[in-house]
């Protein structure tokens, strides 16, 4: 008795020995060998394998151990074209149940002899029987470990084991697919952020570049970073006052319009706007802009006048009514009218969604 409680808590101390190889995986691509060597840990095996079967296509990709290891030709493509014939993958198909099951627990060996799989795979190299787990995943994508023996030997305590391991390889399997999907998604938007000319800062502690040199640009036009951030204290106070109104400054208050931030340098200037992230995290964007963006035959082909473009560019700038009157040299109700101009012809409703459609026009060459 005391042994049979040595030999399974030994078992345990492998899995939870698994258990933390798991947590140091970082990668997807590191994954199927580290979740390979756990399993052969805890169930040993002549041979064991991580398979990612896409039934649909027709796709198999094996990894094994001992990495020597060779299937027969062919072998992949035609467990794949045929794995509704699979004892295992059928009922995984069937039921959904990804837990440990064996060859054993659906074909007599008999049957197993006689079926197309072992006469032109499991015959050839010695396989006698198999056990295997799933991860959940999209129906008709197998993601699965199998341990194979040349005998028909495995015993419940093996499959206790590696039912008791599958929950922790199906986690790291899960947040490692998350974290390569998400990873995907921030390279595409830095492509497009990039290909617009666009820069992109998402707040947070600290705050992180959506596209490189977004920070290098704001230290060049507002300053260094304050003692308290990782921004230049102008820029912080504009942050905080943005986010401020962005919450609607407090229950049952309509939130206030946003507002840019503006700095000047060498002929350009740098146009900074906060976008509310609501779910995510905010975001500055970041656009530089020179003294002819945009361009006059697009203000044009947007039918404003040569003053209605004059108070289009200074609005880029984040001027105020009352600013741009004294740079025009103009009334400020007369601002206001031609501000309404600009709004009906732009089909903007207000300065926030004016300042938009003006900055997506494209600059002049």
């Amino acid at each position: 008795m005391a042994r049979i409680a040595r030999t399974a808590g030994a078992r345990l101390e492998r899995v939870l020995a698994g258990v933390r190889q798991l947590a140091d995986v970082t990668t997807l691509e590191d994954y199927p060998p580290v979740a390979i060597e756990v399993a052969d840990s805890v169930v040993a095996s002549d041979v064991t394998t991580f398979n990612d079967i896409d039934v649909e296509a027709g796709r198999m990709v094996v990894l094994t151990r001992p990495s020597d290891f060779v299937y027969p030709n062919g072998a992949p493509e035609l467990l794949a074209s045929h794995s509704h014939e699979h004892p295992l993958i059928r009922n995984l198909n069937e039921t959904g149940d990804g837990s440990a099951f064996k060859i054993s627990d659906f074909l007599s060996a008999r049957a197993f002899h006689e079926s197309l799989l072992y006469r032109a795979i499991y015959g050839l190299i010695g396989v006698e029987d198999q056990m295997a787990i799933t991860m959940p995943s999209v129906r008709q994508h197998v993601i699965g470990l199998v341990v194979n023996r040349g005998r028909r030997s495995f015993t419940e305590d093996d499959r206790a084991a590696l039912n008791l391991l599958r929950p922790h390889l199906a986690q790291a399997y899960r947040l490692l697919s998350e974290q390569a999907r998400l990873a995907r998604l921030v390279r595409s938007a830095r492509a497009a952020l990039e290909d617009s000319a666009t820069l992109a800062i998402a707040l947070g502690e600290p705050p992180e570049e959506l596209t490189p040199g977004a920070l290098v640009q704001l230290y060049r036009y507002f300053g260094r970073p304050g003692a308290a951030s990782a921004f230049p204290d102008r820029v912080a106070a504009w942050v905080a006052r943005e986010q401020f109104k962005a919450a609607g400054a407090g229950a049952g208050t309509a939130p206030e319009l946003l507002t840019p931030l503006v700095a000047h340098r060498d002929g350009y200037t740098l146009v900074a706007r906060l976008l509310p992230g609501h779910d995510g995290a905010d975001v500055i964007v970041l656009r530089r802009l020179t003294r002819d963006e945009p361009s006059a035959r697009h203000l044009q082909d947007l039918r404003l006048s040569t003053r209605e473009s004059d108070v289009a560019r200074l609005l880029l700038t984040g001027a105020s009514n009352s600013a741009i009157a004294a740079a025009l040299h103009i009334a400020p109700g007369t601002v206001k009218k031609h501000l309404d101009h600009i709004y009906r012809k732009l089909g903007a409703t207000n300065r926030v969604a004016a300042v938009r459609t003006l900055l997506d026009l494209p600059a002049a060459r």
